[in-house]
């Protein structure tokens, strides 16, 4: 018998990775928009109805929600639906969740990046308008954990893959050295998640490595991690990235996330264990 029934919204990266580390006890469902595959529901978050009729059916203690949005660029010109997707539908959730707890996987991006190392209490400034969106969200969870993972899932990658994928293939990564993070792989951040869930913690919490880094010392580690040429990364500033692609969007430079509130629920892992753990994944 299961002590927990959660509902996983989305099947992106971190849906997926929610999908392979399910603790024992606990049954966990999938939601997708389109084309639902064995064992995944459908439902269009932004569809009352459709919410309304898969939560009664499924009865979740708890909703992870990690459907969104997410492309900075898209979101930047197509603000209504990034407002609709990122929080509207939320409070959609929310409205009808029948008690369940909404668990929010919000983002590090919240921040203006002016200073870095943000703690819970710290205030937010966010700068684009999937930040601004993913802010507007928060206020519908009981539960929201600010983040910044890194993954794949099929044709889904995040940018420290994509940097992988560009060295293994012998090609120069730009790498900016002025843009801060702390992050995660999905798979690590997942295990956490399901910690916080069954905590019953409320409120704003904090996630990701256990220490800041650059995306251009990042790339290196990177690089060092699968036996790369680590030549290949070349230091950048964000800016001089930004006016090369002709990026629309502002990217905030330093959104380290301070993870001591959430080490009492779940230790926060090395960039090296993130990055082990990553390969690791990859070899299977």
């Amino acid at each position: 018998m299961y002590k927990m029934r959660i509902l996983v919204t989305g099947n992106g990266i971190l849906g997926k990775s929610l999908m392979r580390t399910v603790p024992k006890g606990i049954a966990v469902f999938n939601s997708v928009r389109l084309a639902p595959k064995r064992g995944e529901i459908k439902i269009d978050i932004l569809n009352a109805k459709e919410v309304s009729k898969a939560l009664s059916s499924i009865r979740p203690d708890a909703i992870i929600h990690t459907a969104a949005l997410t492309d900075l660029e898209y979101c930047e010109v197509h603000k209504a639906q990034a407002q609709l997707t990122n929080a509207f539908a939320v409070k959609n959730i929310s409205r009808l969740s029948g008690g369940a707890r909404l668990v929010y996987i919000s983002t590090d991006s919240i921040f203006d990046g002016k200073r870095g190392w943000y703690s819970e209490k710290d205030k937010t400034n966010p700068i684009n308008v999937y930040s601004k969106t993913k802010l507007l969200g928060e206020r519908h969870a009981d539960l929201a954990i600010r983040t910044n993972f890194f993954g794949f899932a099929e044709k889904r990658l995040t940018f420290p893959v994509r940097m992988l994928m560009s060295m293994k293939a012998g090609k120069c990564v730009s790498a900016a050295e002025d843009q801060i993070t702390t992050p995660i792989y999905a798979d690590l951040l997942s295990e956490a998640i399901y910690k916080f869930v069954l905590s019953g913690k409320e409120g704003v919490y904090h996630f990701g490595a256990s220490k800041p880094v650059s995306t251009f010392s990042f790339a290196k580690k990177i690089a060092r991690k699968f036996s790369l040429d680590s030549s290949l990364v070349e230091r950048a500033s964000l800016d001089d990235i930004a006016k090369t692609l002709g990026l629309k969007a502002k990217r905030p430079k330093n959104t380290s996330l301070n993870p001591r509130k959430a080490s009492i629920i779940a230790k926060p892992p090395s960039i090296r264990r993130s990055l082990e753990t990553f390969k690791s994944m990859l070899k299977k």
